[in-house]
């Protein structure tokens, strides 16, 4: 499993998260569009059983 980590422009109090199901791509865009400080894609716990059971096999 790859991690990639970008250091911010500005550091800052990290005040808010927002996880975004990955399996929603029309989230996505809601998302960049908040005012969530940290915008992270949840890629197993938040996708429907059916999904996971989908992205398991793979």
């Amino acid at each position: 499993m790859s991690h990639q980590y970008y250091k911010p422009a500005k550091s800052r109090l990290q005040r808010s998260e927002l996880a975004v199901p990955g399996s929603s791509p029309k989230m996505f865009e809601k998302a960049l569009n908040s005012n969530a400080d940290y915008i992270f894609l949840d890629l197993e716990d938040a996708v429907s059983p059916k999904t996971h059971q989908l992205w398991e096999k793979l």
